[in-house]
């Protein structure tokens, strides 16, 4: 903890006995949530600060080594961010470093990794590749989106290689394009979209182990889930593998806690006061208040 962070939080729990002095006097557990909320969001603000200040410092300074437009672009958009302090909002940092990593992730280089400036003849080099890495015959181990975005890209810089009116920076556009949906497909295979089943599993299978804490309806959808994500293996298809990771952490996301027959009973009490208030229902909303009645009744 900075002394700044120190120094902030205890202002503010100056300023909330300040503010109490002449009402109600707050209890000591309610200042300590006043310091530790404060010097969570200063803490949050903080790193915000580090990541915006970061995310300034890996945008590239040789133009040269980018597509005119793309620099272009990408400088326009720093131009507009370039201002913010650490006192800027939280919102404000967050999405200004969003854009800004965008922004430098959007830029066109004109060579390849290894130095080679991008031509058509580059380009049908890495389509020749590309080809042999991806055959269509291997098309189900990764998920039908990245898939189609691969072969659209693929189709694009085998036209592109083979026109010869194609400038550099067309041709350095359509490179860069396909290697991006290349790197899509490797993070789309069966194995990559099950990488969060261990822990998954385990979160559902704690559950099931003490079913009597959720309800029936959404242990049973767990259950359906964790055995359909179970049955995944190397060879399943992505789509398919993809789907039941996401109902299996939908239906660990979705668990419904079951209520005991004491907390029943405290929210029948806390809704009998306003039920039974003369004329209640007129101070709200027709619909709302039947299904109020109705959950109370």
């Amino acid at each position: 903890m900075t002394a700044a962070t120190l120094a902030s939080a205890q202002a503010i729990l100056a300023q909330t006995y300040a503010d109490s002095a002449a009402k109600v006097v707050p209890s000591a557990a309610a200042y300590v949530f006043a310091a530790t909320a404060a010097l969570s969001e200063a803490t949050t603000k903080s790193a915000a600060y580090q990541a915006y200040s970061e995310a300034l410092t890996s945008v590239p300074s040789t133009a040269s080594n980018y597509t005119g437009q793309s620099y272009a672009e990408m400088s326009d958009t720093i131009s507009d961010l370039n201002q913010l302090t650490a006192s800027s909002s939280l919102t404000a940092l967050n999405a200004a470093t969003k854009l800004i990593n965008s922004a430098v992730k959007s830029l066109i280089p004109t060579a390849t990794s290894d130095g080679k400036q991008i031509t058509t003849a580059v380009l049908s080099s890495a389509v020749t590749s590309a080809n042999a890495a991806f055959p269509t015959s291997t098309s189900a181990g990764y998920t039908s989106e990245a898939w189609k975005a691969y072969t659209a890209a693929l189709s694009a810089a085998t036209s592109t290689a083979a026109n010869s009116a194609a400038t550099g920076d067309r041709a350095a556009a359509i490179y860069k394009a396909l290697q991006d949906t290349i790197t899509t497909l490797d993070q789309s295979t069966t194995k990559a979209v099950t990488s969060d089943y261990s822990s998954l599993a385990a979160s559902a299978s704690a559950a099931i182990a003490s079913a009597g804490s959720y309800t029936s309806a959404s242990i049973t959808t767990l259950k359906s889930a964790l055995s359909a994500a179970s049955a995944v293996t190397d060879s399943t298809a992505a789509d398919t593998a993809k789907t039941a990771m996401s109902d299996l952490s939908a239906a660990v996301s979705g668990l419904v806690k079951a209520t005991s027959l004491t907390d029943l009973s405290t929210a029948i009490n806390t809704a009998k006061s306003t039920y039974q208030t003369t004329n209640a229902s007129t101070n709200y909303a027709s619909s709302t208040w039947d299904d109020f009645s109705s959950a109370y009744v």
